[in-house]
Parts: C-alpha cells; sequence; structure tokens
C-alpha cells in the first residue's frame, strides 16, 4: 500500500496528532512546507477532526506532497473529515449572555463588551473531535495561524495548583478554554481562613472570547476572589491595582495557560518588587505616627478619651466569634457617643498587613486602639503611643506567658478572662487587668422579638444547639504530628489515651489537671518543653480533645432522645451533615446575628454543652433572645466542687451569685438530660420563670453596655497616672 492510498485512520492518536501539527504548523510558517511534514501534518489534522483546515492547507502544500500522491483520492478522505468550524452566529449568543452576566454584577469584563464581540469577525473558532475549541486567524494569502498555537492544553491537567497557607496569591497568565479557570479555584478554595484570590491577566480579548465561547463562566465571573484583567493594557492595570491597594494580596504563585512567555517576563520582576514597595509604605507611615503622636503627655491621652473621640477596633473576618465580638463592642462605643472605626478585611481573599494596619491609624489617629486576642507588643512599632485595650477572650499562648505580662506598658490595658491568672502567674501588672469574667452579649442583636409566621416555621423547634462539627482528636493529633514532627508522637498520644479514659470515667479536667497531663507526658517522652508550648499544649490539644468528646456525647444523648421522643432538634454548624448519627438534625451554618437570634428564638431549649461551662456568651445570647438554656454540667460552673456541695452552700459561686436556678437547667448524664428536656417542655411556667429571670441578669449585668464605662473609666484613669 502506498502513502497515497493510506487510510488517514491510522495516523497518531489524539495527544500525537495535538503535538506534531502545532511542531509542523509552526515549522512550516517559519521555514516552509517539506515532504516529511506534509502528509503527516494533513493526517493529524484529519485524526483531531479539523477537516476544513486540512483541506484549506492541501492546496497550499501541493508542490510538497510526493510526486506519486494520489491527490483525489486524498482529497475524498479529507472530505469525509467534518469541517470543524464553529459558525460565528452560533458563539455569539452564549457570548453575549455572559457578557450581559458581566455587567450586571460590574464585572471589569463588561468595559470591553465590542471589543471582544468583534473578535468574532476577526477570528475563527474551530472544535475538534474531543469537544475541545481552538482560535484562529486567516490573513489573506497566508497560512493559518492558531492562537497560541494548536494544542489540546492537557499540560494544564496535570499541572500542580498550589494551596499551601503559605501562598497568598495564584497569578494566572490568560485563561484557556475549557475549565482551567474553574479547576484553580476549587483546588485553591480553603475550609478556613483566608481564600487565596486568583489573579488573571490576558492581553488578548480574542482569548478571552473563546473562553467565554467555550463554557458556561458565571461561577468564575461572579467570584469575588477571581480578579481579571484583560485587554492590551492588562499588565499594567494589575501592577496599577497592586500598587494602588495595599489590601491586595502580592501573587507567590504564577502559571502560563499557553504562550504567555513575554508577559511573564514583563509581569515577574515588577510583582515581586511590590514587596519591597510596601515595605517601603509601612516604614514611612511609621515616622508619620510616630511624627503625630509625638509631644503628647500622659494626662493628654486621658483628656483624649472623651465622647465623640475616635476609637479603632482591629479584627479579622476570618476569626468565627472574635469578629462578631469586635462589632458588638463597637456598637457599644458608638451608643456612648464614640466615633467607632473597625478595621476588618474587606472581602474573603484580603489579609491585613503592615501597609493596611499603619495606614488606618494614620487616617483614625484615634484615641483608644482596640483588639481582641492580642497585645501592642506583638506589633509595639505600629502603636508606638496610642492606648490599647486588649479583650482577653481565649486562653491564646501569645497571652498567657511571661513574655505577654513583661511587655505590658502604661498605656496598656488588659480586660476580660484569667485576670487572676495572668497576674499571679505570667506577670501582668495588677493595674493594667480589668477582670470581666465573661464576654458580653449585645442588647441590640440579641432581643425576643417575636418571629414572623415565614420565620417561626423556618426556626420552631423543641430545642437547638448552635456550634460547628469538629474532626476526631485523633485528626488533631496527627495534623500536629505533621507539622511539628514524629518526635512529638508519644506525647501527643499518651496525652490523648489519658484525656479519653478521663472522659470514659466521666472525669473533667481542671486547669490544674490538664497541665498536670502535659508535664506527665513531657517527662515520660524525654522531652523539655517551654512554658509557651506547654500552655499551648493545655488550651489547644487537651481542653480540646475534651471539648469534642464532651460536646458530641451530650449531642448524641440529644440526638436519640429527639429521635425516640419525636421532639424537634435543631442542629445549625458546619460538617454536622457529615456525622454518622447527627446527620439527620444538621441544618447547616447558621450566621451569628440576626439569623442566630431567630434561632434562639424558634428554640424552646437551647442546649449549651461547652466544657468550660455555661458561663458563654452564646448562654447569655440565648436568654435575652427569648429562649431557656438546657446545660450540660461542667465543675467549671461549681468551682469544682461538688453539686451536692454547691447544694448546701451555693453563695461563693460566681455563676450561683449572679445566674438564679443554675442547679435547675443542669443534667449530669444521658438520663437526667431526657428527665430535665421532658419536664421543661412540659411545664411552660417553670420555663418562663427560670428564663426570665437569668435573662434580667443578662441585661442588667452582662451586656457590653452595662460593663463598658466602667471599663473606659479605668482606662482613663490609668493613662492619667502614666
Amino acid at each position: 500500500m502506498t502513502i497515497a492510498t493510506a487510510p488517514i485512520s491510522v495516523v497518531p492518536a489524539l495527544a500525537e496528532a495535538y503535538r506534531f501539527a502545532d511542531f509542523a504548523l509552526k515549522q512550516i510558517a517559519a521555514t516552509g512546507a517539506t515532504t516529511s511534514l506534509a502528509l503527516p501534518v494533513l493526517q493529524s489534522l484529519a485524526t483531531l477532526g479539523l477537516g476544513g483546515p486540512a483541506r484549506e492547507l492541501l492546496r497550499e502544500l501541493d508542490a510538497a506532497l510526493p510526486a506519486d500522491l494520489d491527490r483525489a483520492g486524498l482529497r475524498r478522505q479529507l472530505s469525509e473529515v467534518p469541517i470543524g468550524r464553529v459558525p460565528a452566529d452560533g458563539l455569539r449568543g452564549t457570548v453575549e449572555r455572559q457578557l450581559d452576566h458581566a455587567a450586571t454584577i460590574d464585572h471589569p469584563l463588561a468595559a470591553h463588551r465590542d471589543a471582544i464581540l468583534d473578535t468574532l469577525r476577526t477570528h475563527q473558532v474551530f472544535r475538534s473531535v474531543d469537544g475541545r475549541h481552538h482560535l484562529s486567524i486567516r490573513e489573506p494569502g497566508a497560512l493559518r495561524q492558531w492562537v497560541p498555537g494548536l494544542t489540546d492544553f492537557r499540560s494544564l491537567e496535570t499541572v500542580a495548583i498550589t494551596n499551601d497557607p503559605a501562598s497568598r496569591g495564584l497569578l494566572l497568565l490568560g485563561v484557556a478554554p475549557r475549565d482551567f479557570v474553574e479547576r484553580a479555584l476549587r483546588e485553591t478554595l480553603r475550609a478556613v481562613g483566608p481564600q487565596m484570590p486568583v489573579y488573571i491577566v490576558e492581553p488578548d480579548l480574542a482569548r478571552v472570547m473563546i473562553w467565554l465561547a467555550s463554557g458556561d463562566r458565571r461561577a468564575a465571573l461572579d467570584s469575588t476572589r477571581v480578579l481579571m484583567f484583560v485587554g492590551p493594557d492588562a499588565a499594567e492595570h494589575l501592577l496599577r491595582a497592586l500598587d494602588e491597594r495595599d489590601d491586595l494580596e502580592i501573587p507567590t504563585a504564577r502559571i502560563d495557560t499557553g504562550g504567555h512567555a513575554a508577559l511573564a517576563e514583563r509581569l515577574d520582576g515588577p510583582v515581586i518588587a511590590q514587596h519591597d514597595v510596601r515595605g517601603e509604605r509601612f516604614r514611612a507611615n511609621l515616622v508619620t505616627i510616630a511624627s503625630v503622636t509625638r509631644g503628647r503627655r500622659p494626662v493628654d491621652w486621658a483628656d483624649r478619651l472623651r465622647p465623640g473621640a475616635t476609637i479603632l477596633g482591629f479584627t479579622s473576618r476570618h476569626t468565627t466569634m472574635l469578629q462578631y465580638s469586635m462589632r458588638d463592642l463597637g456598637a457599644a462605643f458608638t451608643a456612648l457617643g464614640y466615633d467607632f472605626r473597625l478595621m476588618i478585611e474587606p472581602d474573603d481573599h484580603s489579609q491585613a498587613n503592615a501597609a493596611t494596619v499603619t495606614r488606618a491609624v494614620i487616617d483614625a489617629d484615634p484615641a483608644l486602639v482596640v483588639m481582641i486576642n492580642h497585645l501592642r507588643s506583638e506589633q509595639a512599632e505600629v502603636w508606638d503611643a496610642y492606648p490599647v485595650l486588649t479583650w482577653v477572650q481565649d486562653p491564646m499562648p501569645n497571652l498567657l506567658c511571661r513574655a505577654a505580662g513583661e511587655a505590658i506598658r502604661w498605656n496598656d490595658v488588659v480586660c476580660g478572662y484569667y485576670g487572676e491568672q495572668c497576674t499571679t502567674q505570667f506577670g501582668y501588672p495588677e493595674s493594667s487587668f480589668v477582670s470581666v469574667p465573661f464576654f458580653p452579649m449585645s442588647s441590640r442583636v440579641f432581643h425576643d422579638a417575636a418571629l414572623t409566621a415565614s420565620e417561626a416555621s423556618r426556626f420552631d423547634c423543641d430545642i437547638m444547639y448552635a456550634g460547628h462539627f469538629s474532626s476526631p482528636p485523633e485528626l488533631l493529633m496527627d495534623e500536629m504530628i505533621k507539622v511539628q514532627g514524629e518526635r512529638l508522637r508519644p506525647l501527643l498520644a499518651g496525652m490523648l489515651a489519658e484525656v479519653r479514659a478521663l472522659h470514659a470515667s466521666g472525669g473533667h479536667p481542671s486547669y490544674a489537671d490538664a497541665d498536670a497531663i502535659v508535664r506527665r507526658h513531657e517527662r515520660a517522652s524525654n522531652l523539655a518543653l517551654t512554658d509557651t508550648e506547654r500552655t499551648g499544649l493545655v488550651m489547644y490539644f487537651v481542653f480540646r480533645a475534651f471539648d469534642v468528646w464532651f460536646r458530641t456525647q451530650s449531642l448524641e444523648w440529644v440526638g436519640r432522645w429527639a429521635k425516640g421522643t419525636g421532639r424537634r432538634f435543631r442542629l445549625y454548624g458546619r460538617g454536622w451533615e457529615r456525622h454518622p448519627t447527627l446527620g439527620p438534625w444538621a441544618q447547616g451554618p447558621i450566621a451569628h446575628g440576626d439569623d442566630l437570634r431567630r434561632a434562639y428564638r424558634g428554640a424552646t431549649l437551647t442546649l449549651q454543652t461547652i466544657a468550660s461551662g455555661l458561663w458563654h456568651q452564646r448562654t447569655f445570647e440565648a436568654l435575652a433572645s427569648g429562649s431557656t438554656v438546657l446545660a450540660r454540667y461542667s465543675p467549671f460552673d461549681y468551682d469544682f466542687r461538688s453539686r451536692e456541695a454547691f447544694r448546701a452552700d451555693p453563695a461563693p459561686q460566681a455563676v450561683a451569685r449572679s445566674l438564679p436556678h443554675v442547679d435547675r437547667i443542669v443534667f449530669g448524664d444521658e438520663a437526667e438530660f431526657r428527665s430535665r428536656a421532658d419536664a421543661l417542655l412540659d411545664d411552660a411556667t417553670e420555663r418562663r420563670t427560670i428564663r426570665d429571670d437569668m435573662a434580667a441578669v443578662v441585661h442588667r449585668t452582662l451586656t457590653y453596655d452595662a460593663v463598658l464605662p466602667g471599663i473606659i473609666d479605668r482606662i482613663r484613669s490609668r493613662l492619667r497616672e502614666g
């Protein structure tokens, strides 16, 4: 059989056909056709289902084909191959619909609408047998050009897309047909914490057109973390945005989607240089801050802290409770007449940095800086002479250590939990600490206004619980070992086994117990931990593991009771649908604010099952919203005395002194839970008495409005003392 009659179907498979066609066409364009290239490239185009371009090329390559070739037979074979051309009219509707969508969301693509649609006139689109779209140009008298080449983009399917927590942003050079942008979005999605921004720079509007034409791009267009720069000046627009907006993360990873070597060379250096630019801005901002505050005496700072003054609060949207606590604290400052300004990331893919923080300080020149769980000493040069209020909400290692106490200055005030621990163990000056052994709630957000009929149908239930699902402690141990090394395995495994046994026996660790567990296994593992490491293990391993088992066990009691009695149980929070027995009760996440208030208001009972006890912001919010709290027994609520001793002499205990009826809502085991729940659900008068008496105490003493004036007075006095 001669080459002239060889059937087209015997040419290489698709991947090889793409590779050879792209190579051969570029070679022919550069140096002219040769016999060794001519027929194989036609065979490759036919294999790809691009009969139109193959027949077109056949006319151009006639001189390079073998003299004995059966040209008529070859033309017949090629005539049986689909043309492959996608008519512009068939694409226009798809592209227009997506550009219309871009206009409705004010996407930057909308500004290029006419130019993008015009590429349907200047370019041709072909679809190969594997469904991939290809862009080409045919100038009169010239060979067809493929943009960026005749490629299947298959290499992109195996490109690793980093989602390392240290990666701050992904830069895609160009868009690619198929779903590479969507894949990048999926693989950079993070379960918690800041999301990774995806920057797309595409100078060629024809490639934007084929991207829009080859799939539904609404998800990518809608995503706020996709920042797209298109058109001939796309690179300049990206660099200008990074230069003008310090809140935009500087991309640390780059992927060329094909044919953008020159663009990479244009961007790499200037993008990296942005780190130095922002560093210079930060240093200049520090000079400005020092200049503004120079000469202010302690008494001047005290006098500035008056209604009308600016209070600057710092928090992060990448927290769970802290951002809402700061929101509510800010509302209380505003109610007292202060100008409260909140510094928080504008979106899920931004992170505060030194330049943005110092710029906020300069713009506000605050009378007071407020932070939760962070001290001045962590960024001492930023706050300079400004008074700082730190509210301690959680047992963070950066707070519960000697270094933190020793760093407290005359213009620092710390309030919140762990006052005795901080002043006696960690060296905090007593004059600097305002003990507030609870985190207040906002009466503006949480109140008992009635639900509408539609709200009631959504939220009404017999009992509810709000809190995210936590992975088993064994997974926590594996994660810690992965980060810190195998040397910790004996330590962590030993502690975990002891905590599991303690929980199984009905025990409950105090802080001293947890510290003893850590020290015991530290010695057994022949390790020498620092105080900070030991505190971290107490708080974030021992207590966390116990809390997961404690909470999950309580919820399983509720689930069994609800299943057996037909009671309505709503379980709010992320991840519960994955739990093998609690999944049927899962309602999905619920936002802290109006919806959470409605959930409390719709629930006859609200479960509180935190190992550290019912003295918690969620308890106060539920009571203020009109729900009766049912709490699992925690010795933290009884000063680690037995419940019998508490009943005999309740006066010394803070919870009993502040909240009435505590022992009427506490259950210690599954049987007592069932008894308490059934009794309270059956006795509306009892429920109302407990709820109303407790809620009265909450409104009188446990709100931001109740505690904030005294804290401000304390700050002012400390500043006067210098």
